[in-house]
């Protein structure tokens, strides 16, 4: 899954928000000039998906911020 990504240029990122009273990063999501890699962590599972391939029952949990040049998640 991370082979597809090595050589590609990184264009912008956003930080992803855990569900608790307190903003928390529980991963990022990473934008290449051939995809999105999506990384990240609830409780003691761990998240990698391309694109938008994102499981249901995580993306329930998270909250996407910005990304950092301003597009949308």
């Amino acid at each position: 899954m991370l082979s597809g990504f090595v050589g590609a240029r990184l264009l912008d990122g956003a930080v992803i928000l855990g569900d608790d009273d307190v903003p928390v990063c529980v991963g990022l999501v990473l934008r290449f000039d051939n995809g999105e890699l999506t990384m990240g962590a609830i409780a003691d599972e761990w998240v990698l998906a391309v694109d938008d391939s994102v499981p249901a029952w995580a993306a329930h949990y998270w909250a996407v911020q910005p990304f950092v040049g301003g597009g949308s998640p």
